[in-house]
Formats: structure tokens, sequence, C-alpha cells
């Protein structure tokens, strides 16, 4: 197509809603008439949303849209009507939603669409599609207003309702003048069609007076569901990744992942307006499926891999599905996930090389490269993800690691025009974080979520290593991006803080022979620990009961929880904890003293958790030996087991060899010593690695900490490499990948077990390492 606008906004564009419509989740719908009589010598039309549309013309979905973006930005699409177009009486139709609330994948704004373009038949007066007057406009009764959301992280479901009435339409009413104030930047879709494929059940069985439908696969895209139903009934769909206990749960990790039909007696068609993701559905109402399929919309990929050598059984099926998991993530952003966030992380930094490798294009990097930093707050800080709000929290080991990212896809790609227009930005995503410096230029007691490893059982205050490690290699970064482009005196005052910034890592965090994760790890290891892990993941409170009697009088206990508790010493409240630990700052590492009797008899604890939103276990300390002995959970016998602090964890090593803050012979000792021949870890806990063993470690084994996420390994992974492993490296990789697969893993997941997303395109990365 090529209209005179395919670059710019027709200046006449106008920003539109229906009178009277507010509020979170709402739709409307659009319509007005064309009448084709005779040649058609210009027919398009450019939209936009604040959240989302569906142009429908003459009864057919031909668009939906716009990529998303933050405000001040937004995209356009323009869209050529005359193929779809028929000769005499045209309709055409918009179908608007308005989210309302802020989410990970959508800002809260204001409601409206945005209209221009024309349409013109020789002979006959030209229509401009800007002009409220031609367009009538209704809220849509059917899409319930009250529908649920799915989780924070998403919108709301859809509740559909087949029985109600339609509103009599009413006329459109301008919101505002382009340029809008709230996007007044107006930016051309620049992405590329999508490649469409049709995606249907490999089987649909009876199950629990409905149906369960397995897809064979995951999948992500539109649902169209075709049914009959004998009487009017409320349908619920359920969506789920895998099977828990045999059946669809919808409300895993905190969600509630189903939408609701409304349905009359007789046939109803629906197509979901929003994507879903998910492998198995449930149906909980025996209704006649007629039809049911997935329509499944990503970005067109030409697959180079098939091109290489088959390898091993085994091989193939790992780029079979680092590439399934690679496009069911690029979809108008690189997303997280498309099961739970749908939204933009820094995630592409670790699966770069094997999209380049699977399919000969970094074109998705490149837009990601220049649409990230757009949501970088006034400082430099980028947030976590996008295109979130604005108040978004920061991960700071992300937002520092633009520039390694930058400089990677510039190794990779040789595209220095795109690294120089993005060059000041990565420059300010580091040196937001000055601010945070000690005396020797370590970061301390840095806020925000400092991710690094996602595991609640890594240090990270006040002086982290592993983020330390990132801030120099970000410095590095700077550093080689000034110099490729010529800016030598640039590059040299950069080098020369890496420099001081990796004498005083060495410093603090090397010690014995020995990588510290954080600098208060000397002070945590002079107590011993011991852990009670309830089980089933996070839910409503327990009250742990048992008696304890310490080696000495003089040394308190220690209490340490993710949730709110309440504690009473031989029957006396002695202490209570509001909130406990969090994603942001583990629970581990800031315990309470009790108030625990000096001396040596007797006593008995008891201790109630209440609600935990993130995981089941409490954690008991103190600077001596401390005997237990009928420890009961709700009447039932339990065991508090010893929780050794780990010797060298392989996210710390991984990070610090990445980054260039060891010597070649410290990092081969180091990394050779996170090698174990087993993970020892004393409960099967919801971030428990599916390859550790569960028990307690010999009394001379020292406990290696495992990566808990892909992004950790890949720093792991690509520190043997570097230092002459790469054998090594894959024989930890396969065992890892096979076990996924072993499991029914048909996409790569987000963490080395199934208790978060199972569609997680980080893991891809162990595309780089295959080759035999």
């Amino acid at each position: 197509m090529s209209t005179p606008f395919d670059e710019a906004l027709a200046g006449n564009a106008r920003w539109i809603w229906a009178e009277g419509v507010a509020g979170p989740n709402s739709y409307v719908e659009f319509s007005r008439e064309l009448d084709v009589g005779g040649d058609i010598t210009e027919a398009w039309i450019q939209l936009s949303a604040e959240t989302s549309l569906r142009l429908w013309v003459n009864g057919r979905l031909v668009h939906s849209g716009p990529p998303r973006e933050v405000p001040p930005y937004f995209y356009f699409d323009t869209i050529d009507l005359r193929a779809h177009l028929m000769s005499g009486r045209n309709e055409v139709s918009i179908v608007a939603h308005h989210q309302g609330q802020n989410s990970q994948s959508y800002q809260a704004g204001t409601p409206a669409i945005l209209v221009a373009g024309r349409f013109a038949v020789a002979g006959m007066a030209e229509i401009d599609f800007s002009e409220t007057g031609g367009w009538r406009t209704r809220r849509m009764t059917r899409y319930r207003q009250d529908a649920h959301r799915l989780f924070g992280c998403l919108g709301f479901s859809e509740r559909v309702d087949f029985a109600a009435v339609d509103l009599p339409w009413g006329e459109a009413c301008a919101v505002a003048l382009h340029p809008w104030t709230e996007r007044p930047t107006a930016l051309a879709r620049d992405l590329p069609e999508w490649r469409e494929t049709v995606r249907v059940p490999v089987s649909q069985v009876a199950h629990e007076g409905g149906w369960l439908i397995d897809m064979g696969q995951e999948v992500s895209g539109y649902v169209e569901i075709h049914v009959h139903a004998d009487r009017p009934l409320t349908l619920a769909v359920s969506y789920a990744e895998a099977l828990i206990a045999g059946r669809v749960d919808a409300t895993k990790a905190g969600m509630n992942y189903s939408d609701r039909l409304e349905l009359i007696a007789g046939e109803a068609k629906w197509r979901s307006y929003e994507k879903r993701a998910f492998r198995f559905l449930q149906l909980d109402a025996p209704v006649d499926v007629k039809a049911l399929r997935v329509i499944e919309h990503v970005w067109p990929y030409e697959p180079v891999w098939a091109k290489a050598g088959d390898g091993s059984e085994l091989i193939r099926r790992i780029r079979e599905v680092s590439a399934r998991t690679i496009e069911l993530n690029t979809e108008d952003m690189l997303t997280d996930c498309p099961w739970r966030e749908r939204a933009q992380y820094l995630d592409s930094q670790f699966y770069m090389g094997a999209m380049f490798q699977l399919f000969g294009t970094l074109e998705p990097i490149r837009r990601f490269l220049h649409q990230f930093p757009r949501g970088a707050d006034a400082t430099g800080l980028l947030r976590a993800c996008y295109p979130s709000p604005a108040a978004m929290i920061v991960i700071p080991d992300f937002s520092m690691s633009y520039a390694v990212l930058l400089l990677r896809y510039l190794e990779l790609s040789g595209d220095l025009e795109t690294v120089r227009k993005n060059l000041p930005l990565a420059e300010r995503g580091v040196l937001a974080y000055r601010q945070y410096e000690d005396a020797a230029g370590l970061l301390v007691d840095v806020p925000g979520w400092i991710f690094l490893d996602n595991t609640f059982e890594l240090p990270k205050f006040p002086r982290s290593a592993g983020l330390n490690a990132v801030y120099h290699g970000g410095y590095r970064a700077l550093a080689a991006l000034l110099r490729t482009c010529g800016d030598e005196k640039r590059a040299a005052e950069f080098d020369a803080i890496a420099v001081r910034l990796r004498a005083a890592f060495r410093e603090v965090f090397l010690r014995d022979g020995r990588l510290l994760d954080a600098d208060s790890t000397p002070e945590h290891e002079k107590h011993r620990q011991w852990v009670y892990h309830h089980g089933g993941g996070k839910g409503g409170s327990f009250r742990l009961q048992v008696e304890f009697r310490k080696s000495e009088a003089a040394h308190p206990l220690r209490l340490a929880v993710h949730g709110g508790a309440r504690v009473w010493i031989d029957g006396v409240d002695v202490a209570s904890v509001k909130e406990g630990g969090s994603w942001t700052r583990s629970a581990i590492y800031q315990p309470i003293t009790l108030p625990t009797p000096a001396d040596t008899s007797w006593h008995r604890l008891e201790l109630e958790v209440e609600f935990s939103g993130i995981d089941w276990e409490c954690y008991l300390s103190s600077l001596s030996d401390v005997e237990w002995r009928d420890a009961r959970v709700n009447g039932r016998a339990v065991e508090l087991r010893v929780n050794p602090w780990a010797w060298l964890t392989q996210t710390t090593v991984g990070y610090a060899a990445y980054h260039g803050l060891l010597e070649d012979d410290e990092a081969k000792e180091l990394l050779k010593a996170c090698l174990p021949q087993r993970y020892v870890l004393p409960y099967p806990k919801r971030t428990t690695p599916f390859f550790a063993q569960i028990g307690e470690a010999a009394a001379d084994e020292k406990r290696i900490l495992p990566c808990n996420v892909p992004a950790s390994l890949f720093h792991f992974c690509h520190a043997l490499k570097r230092y002459g492993m790469e054998r090594e490296a894959r024989e930890l990789l396969m065992p890892i990948y096979a076990g996924m697969l072993e499991r029914g893993a048909t996409t790569w997941w987000e963490e080395w077990n199934t208790g978060s997303s199972l569609c997680h395109a980080w893991a891809s990365f162990v595309v780089e390492f295959i080759d035999e």
C-alpha cells in the first residue's frame, strides 16, 4: 500500500469517543456507511487509540491496533480500505476498548480513538473520516463493564452477554484535536505485517461437567469458539499453560485467567478481543462445541535454524522450542511472557544471540533499543517494564544493563547508526546510579527491585556483588561504545571509573578463595539457621508450634518470615511482624530478634504466619546451636531443617566473571567450584529448580546455590565460555533442557520449574551453546 500519509499523520485527525461513556473497561462501537457507486479514487483511514481498537469492514475483521506506547508518544496505523470495499453499500465499524486502569500492558488515560483519512469515488463528494458528524457511536452493552481483572500485570477479562440489547446510536463527540495533550507525539507504525497461523486442538475430553481442551503446545492468540447451549447459562472459559492435579487452575500465581460468556439457548460465536496464552482450555459446562481455534499473529520470522546441521534429536528439539518461544514473545513489543505480563522487560538481552542464530535478524531488537528508553525518567532510570506507568518500580540491574545490551547488539549487527542514536540514553542509564555510590565507588542500598536471580536466598544489601558487577559492566560497555563512535577521551574516562570500581569490588567481595554475594554475608554466616517450609505455595495462615532449647543462654533466637506474623514464647505474646519479606527485600536477610529467655531450658514457641503472597517459609536462627522437638502445624508433625548458607552462588560468580572483575585464574577456579555433583536444598519451594536434590547436605559438603532463572545462567555459561570452558557450559545446560522437555515443555520456562511462566524467551540463549 502507498498513500501520502504512510509516514505522517493527517493534520485533521481528531480524537473522538461516545458521549457519556466513561469508566474502566469500557467498550465503544463506531460505525459509518460508505457508498461505492463508481471507481474508488481514494480510500484510506488512519487510526489510533488510547488503549486499543479493532477495524471491521462489511463484517470482516481487517485490522487490530495500534502498537502500544507510553505517553507522550502514540502509534497510528494507516490502512488501505480499497481491497475490503465492494460495489454498493459498505459498513465500516470500529470496536474500541478503554482499559482505564494501569497495568504492565497498558496505561490508564482519557478514553478516545483517533481517526483521519479520506474516501472518494469518481463523481461523488469526498468523505473526510475525521469529521465526527459522519460517525455514529454507542457503548457496547454486550461487553460487561464489571468483568474481573485477569491479574494486576494484565487488563480485564471479557464477560460477554449474548442477551444484551444494543443501545440506540448516537453521534461521536470530539475529545480533542491533534496534537492531544496527553500524547502529542505521533509515531507511524513500524511493525511488519503479522504472520497469521490458525491453531486447532489436538484433543477434547469430557471433564468436571464440561470440556478439557488441549492445544498440544503453548499458543498465544485470539480464541474463537462456536458453541450450542440447550439453555441459558454462564460459561467459564479458563486457561492454563499446564495442568495442576489434572485440571486447569486459572488462579495460578494469583491470577484469575478466565473469561465468562453469558449464553442464551442456541448457538453462539465468540472471538476474544484480546489474546490469550495457554495450552489447556477448560469449559465448565457441557455445551456442544461446534468449533474452537486460536488465531496467532506473530512476527514473520524466516527461520534459518532448520538449515543448520541436523545434530541430535535433542538439539533439534532445543532449536524448535527456542524458536517457538521467541516467536510467541514477539508481539507489538518483545514481551516478558504472553501469559502473565505481556509487557516488555530487558529479556531480549539474553536471547538476542539466539534470535540471530535462529532467524538471521535482529530487527525486533533494533526496534526495542529505540523504544525502551522512551520510558526513562528525568534522571535516565528505566522503569522495570514497558509500557507500564511512569511510577512503575525500577529494576536497577536491568536499567543499567541497557548499555551492555547495546554493545552486544553492535557486536552482532554492526549497526552503528542505532548505537549512535541511543548511546546518550545508555549513558544516562548507568550514570543515574552515581548517587548511590559509597566513598569507594560501589553501589550501596540501591532502591528498587534488585532482580539478579529473583531468588530470596541471595543477599543484595547493603552492597551486592552481583549488582556492582553489572554496574562495572555498564561502564565498560559505555567505554567500548564511545571508543567505537570515535570519542576516545570520554571512553578513557569511563575506563578509569571501571578500573577504580574493579579494585573496590575485589577488596570488598573477594575473601579467602570465595566470592561473597554481599558485604553482609559474613555477618549472616555467624548464625546457624533452620527453616520450615509449609508447602503448597502462597495461601492462608498457619500456626507452627515447637519446643526449643538453646545451647548458649545469652544467644537469642531470630525470626524471618515472608508474611506478617505473631510470636508467643511459653504462652506470652513477645513479637509481631507487620509485613515480613518482599520481592525487593528477602526476609532471610532482615530477621527480627526475639526476646528469648536467657537460659538453656526447654521452652515452647508458637508462630502464626499470616497470608503470604510470595512463598511459605519461616527461618529461625541463632549464634549457637538450638535443639528442636515436637514441631507441629495444625496438629501435624513437621520438621525444622538446617538451612546452610551457600558457600558460593552461580549467579554472583557468573556476573563477576562475565563482567571482567576476576583475574583469569580466579575466574576459572571459582567457575569450576560452582559446578558440583549435586545441588542440595532443604525443601522444594516455589523457586526450587527441578534438578535440585531435596534434603540435608552432608556435614563436609559446601553448598552451591544454582541459578534460579535463565537470565543468571546466561551470564554463568557465557563466563564459562569466555574462560575456555564451553564444554562445561554445554554439559551443564543439556540435562536441564532435556529435563524441561521430558516434563512436557513446548516453550521454555521463566524459572527452572513450572511455578511461573512457561513461555519465557530468555531461556532460548541455550541455542548459543548446543553445537556439537
